[in-house]
């Protein structure tokens, strides 16, 4: 195979790459612990574009910048900002209350 084609293959593959969405590190179920530590407020799940716990059972957007993620409900709501500390814990918070609880990857 020609040098100038295996390049054309590799430009094409790197494009492709750069084209797709990050991956979203908050999909899946949480078990969400606060205000206070040790108390347990419930669970929640989130998958591609949906969200259920605190309260809520609704369609959601998200935007991913690296480490924090924002859930954007489609209808009516404030959106929650989540910071995630590492794979299994992260920090909810929102515009109108600040930090609201700790999420606790829940496995399985």
């Amino acid at each position: 195979m020609p040098v100038s084609l295996i390049r054309v293959i590799l430009l094409l593959g790197l494009l492709l790459l750069a084209a797709c969405d990050p991956p979203n590190p908050l999909l899946g179920r949480w078990s969400a612990e606060g205000p206070a530590p040790g108390f347990t407020i419930g669970s929640c799940e989130f998958s591609d574009h949906h969200m259920s716990g605190f309260g809520l059972d609704q369609d959601v957007d998200y935007e991913i910048f690296e480490k924090e993620v924002r859930v954007i409900p489609r209808q009516f709501g404030p959106h929650l900002d989540i910071l995630l500390i590492d794979d299994n814990t992260a920090q909810v918070s929102t515009p109108l209350t600040g930090s609201i609880a700790t999420l606790h990857r829940i496995r399985g």
